[in-house]
């Protein structure tokens, strides 16, 4: 939980900006200024804070713990019928890429067969204009390498969630569908593969 709120902070104080410049490289100078003109400690708390936000942004500002989750009986996914989810991970729209974390999304597959994760990023306070909206990903079941179940901490929230590692023309990319409802994600699982009856 610790760990979660910690990565949490980083997100936020990295991805909310004054005008261009976000909060954390604000933080980050004026550690380092007061470093040199004030005082030693406050460049040993720039130098613990240029660390820590290095460790969480490898972390992709979040801690996925694998675990076996329960199988569950649920009735099959339809194409074009929507599950919601929380999403975290890479996204794009009209060709803009983004990575975000704990977002409100809606995985859907079609007709073709190509599946889609549609997540919203909202209005939020100092938040870049320019991210507010609709961004998506879309991918094929032969794409996906690997489904791991487990859970996701985020902040002081914990849910079951699905790690999808996808292949793409950029690599291997991950992709983080959370619910806490085990039947949305075992519907999601199921669908993806819809051979495939046990977690991985």
């Amino acid at each position: 939980m610790v760990k979660g709120c910690i990565l949490w902070l980083f997100y936020n104080l990295w991805r909310r900006r004054l005008g261009w410049v976000p909060f954390g490289a604000i933080f980050l100078v004026t550690m380092v200024t007061a470093g040199v003109t004030v005082s030693p400690l406050f460049l040993a708390v720039g130098i613990c804070f240029a660390l820590t936000s290095l460790w969480a942004y490898r972390s992709g500002f979040l801690y996925f713990k694998p675990e076996q989750l329960p199988s569950e009986k649920v009735p099959p996914l339809k194409p074009e019928e929507k599950v919601f989810v929380r999403a975290s991970g890479p996204f794009e729209v009209e060709k803009k890429r983004g990575y975000f974390v704990d977002l409100a999304a809606a995985f859907e597959g079609f007709e073709t067969g190509e599946k889609a994760i549609m997540a919203y990023v909202p209005p939020s306070p100092f938040w870049p204009r320019s991210e507010v909206g609709m961004w998506y990903f879309f991918f094929w079941p032969e794409d996906v390498r690997k489904i791991e179940g487990g859970r996701l901490f985020f902040g002081l929230r914990s849910f079951p969630a699905l790690k999808l590692t996808c292949q793409t023309p950029k690599g291997p990319l991950s992709l983080y569908l959370a619910s806490g409802e085990l039947t949305r994600l075992e519907r999601i699982r199921r669908f993806i593969h819809a051979n495939d009856e046990a977690w991985v």
